[in-house]
């Protein structure tokens, strides 16, 4: 089996947790093609089994990244053939395509984590006017990909409505069962004092938004503390944290690895999922969201309907408008205000990950995949 990409780093939790591991855990041989890891000397994955790592060259800019994924054909012939290729990245469909046209019989699967045609008209760095003829380029690749390739593992249902029916099973990212360490063990106590925000630190994903918050709460006597775990993904964010942590009230750790993180958020009484309005956040499954669950913390979340689905459901949070900073102060107010009410979303939002949401009932839509593989 082969698993390809260019964009995800080493570690990346769908890459690597629910996919690599698995296929390694049910005895298929792995050969991961991947731009050098820098990071992997310090974000550690190792796992039993017969793993294999081809490297395509340095990391680069996004300009080196394209010209790598054009270029990924190359090694994967030269490796190959292989009787399953498992991809993640838009970039890689032609060189992708090219192999399943060398190798018709190798079983191709398009593992798509985001809905690549909403998602262009939320990227800031792209003029405005350029996003709309992209967005039907990608639209078109994705009409070519779903008449080239064999199966699809979109991350949420919305996706998989983008490909053919009978070849798609949606695999939905849900945190792994021993991201609790037991889970029969009860959440601890959530500490009200304590504010988390877990994932890639963004601008459109509200740290800015959540930065003022909890500063506007402490100016008004609450004490607060926000704590960031995850990568700067925008060099300005950099100041504004650092600011933040010298004055005490804000701690950031750029990242660690899954066991780490779940140690590291336990006990914590708000977890802040503070995404903007941008098109391709409405329908996204907000896998941080199920990681305060499972941790036992409560959630204050960005009003979307996927969120609404999974908070509504299971009573663990308050939902705000997205954007609206008086009514995000106003959720964390009440919630840090009332640790009662804390503890009974705490055990609220532990249940309904426990009955729906765990990754060990999902992992049947990853095994579909496996099983379309030819045997020889």
């Amino acid at each position: 089996m082969a698993v390809v990409t260019t964009v995800h780093p080493w570690g990346d939790p769908r890459v690597f947790e629910r996919g690599i591991e698995r296929m390694l855990d049910l005895g298929l041989e792995v050969h991961l093609f991947m731009p050098e890891p820098a990071e992997r000397a310090t974000r550690p994955w190792d796992h039993p089994g017969d793993f294999h790592l081809h490297t395509l060259g340095p990391r680069g800019n996004r300009f080196w990244r394209l010209a790598q994924s054009a270029l990924a054909w190359a090694p994967l012939l030269a490796r190959g053939p292989f009787q399953g290729v498992w991809f993640h990245d838009p970039e890689l469909i032609p060189a992708m395509a090219l192999c399943k046209f060398i190798h018709p019989r190798a079983h191709f699967v398009y593992d798509i984590h985001e809905e690549l045609p909403l998602e262009i008209h939320s990227k800031d760095y792209l003029p405005a006017w350029i996003r709309g003829p992209l967005s039907g380029l990608a639209a078109f690749g994705w009409w070519v990909a779903g008449r080239v390739f064999d199966s699809f593992a979109p991350a949420t249902p919305p996706i998989a409505r983008w490909f053919p029916a009978p070849r798609t099973r949606t695999i939905r990212n849900f945190p792994k069962a021993d991201f609790l360490g037991r889970p029969e063990a009860p959440p601890a106590a959530p500490d009200p004092r304590r504010v988390v925000f877990t994932g890639t630190l963004r601008r459109d994903r509200g740290i800015f938004e959540a930065l003022d918050a909890i500063s506007a709460l402490r100016a008004e006597g609450m004490d607060l503390r926000l704590e960031l775990y995850g990568p700067l993904h925008e060099p300005e964010l950099s100041a504004r944290i650092s600011e933040a942590v010298a004055q005490g009230w804000c701690a950031h750790a750029p990242w660690l690895p899954m066991d780490e993180l779940a140690k590291a958020i336990r006990g914590a009484g708000i977890g802040l999922f503070t995404y903007q309005d941008r098109p391709n956040y409405q329908e996204a499954i907000p896998t941080k969201v199920l990681e305060y669950m499972a941790s036992g913390i409560p959630v204050v979340g960005s009003d979307f309907p996927a969120t609404r689905a999974i908070l509504g459901s299971a009573g663990c949070g308050e939902l705000y408008p997205p954007g609206n900073m008086g009514a995000l102060k106003a959720a964390i107010r009440r919630m840090a205000s009332d640790g009662e009410g804390l503890a009974r979303m705490a055990q609220a939002g532990r249940t309904a990950y426990l009955r729906h949401f765990r990754w060990e009932a999902e992992q049947r839509q990853l095994d579909w995949h496996l099983d379309q593989m030819p045997d020889s």
